[in-house]
């Protein structure tokens, strides 16, 4: 009897061992609360993709032409129009009228420039290597309304051979005086003044003067 009572004690103790093994495995503390997981970081957002910077033609000269230009005083009906291609080269019209005698002159021409060299930031020169124009000097036609129409020449481009063309920002007082005067009609300077004292007026576009003829044109349809 004694072999059985210790037999069921020990057995007992074994058993409540057992229990209180199986009680604290992953078990938590009464009044502890279980650990959160950590939150993931969020991943940053990628960086907006950079704006490239615009890039300048690796031949400056490249970006002169297409470009038109206006030859006129301003006084008077007259003038004459010159349109040069990305090629150098170039068509123009010119037209004067006299409603006294009832005349029209006009030029229409073509012809080709060299390629532009630089001279500096604000000059290029080139050459007049062709020119051509339709009909010839002094021929006349009378239409049904008695208007007569009388071949001129290019005028504008008397005697042309060097070119320059200016750009704009470049300042007045570095230009010629002929190329000056003639662009009084567009007044395409920087400031109301196109002929102060300091003379310091900007260029504020494109300008083609023919060096020969001291005659100067101005890029059409400019904006201040």
């Amino acid at each position: 009897m004694k072999h059985t009572d210790r037999a069921i004690a020990i057995l007992g103790a074994a058993l409540a061992l057992a229990l209180t093994g199986c009680t604290k495995t992953g078990a938590v503390p009464d009044g502890t609360s279980a650990p959160t997981p950590s939150p993931t970081a969020a991943e940053p957002a990628p960086a907006p993709a950079p704006t490239p910077e615009p890039t300048l033609s690796a031949e400056p000269e490249a970006d002169l032409f297409p470009r038109n230009f206006s030859f006129a005083s301003g006084a008077g009906g007259w003038s004459t129009e010159l349109d040069v291609a990305a090629d150098g080269s170039f068509t123009g019209q010119y037209h004067d009228s006299d409603m006294g005698t009832q005349s029209v002159y006009y030029c229409n021409f073509h012809g080709t420039f060299s390629q532009p060299v630089k001279v500096n930031d604000y000059t290029y020169s080139m050459r007049l290597e062709t020119i051509q124009q339709e009909g010839a000097e002094g021929d006349e036609t009378l239409d049904e309304d008695g208007t007569h129409w009388i071949v001129s020449y290019p005028y504008g481009l008397d005697d042309a051979d060097k070119i320059f063309i200016y750009l704009p920002g470049a300042q007045r007082q570095d230009l010629p005086e002929g190329f000056v005067n003639w662009t009084r009609a567009f007044d395409p300077w920087d400031t109301e003044d196109e002929l102060s004292r300091e003379g310091t007026d900007k260029l504020l576009c494109y300008g083609l003067y023919n060096a020969a003829g001291d005659q100067g044109f101005v890029e059409t349809g400019w904006t201040r």
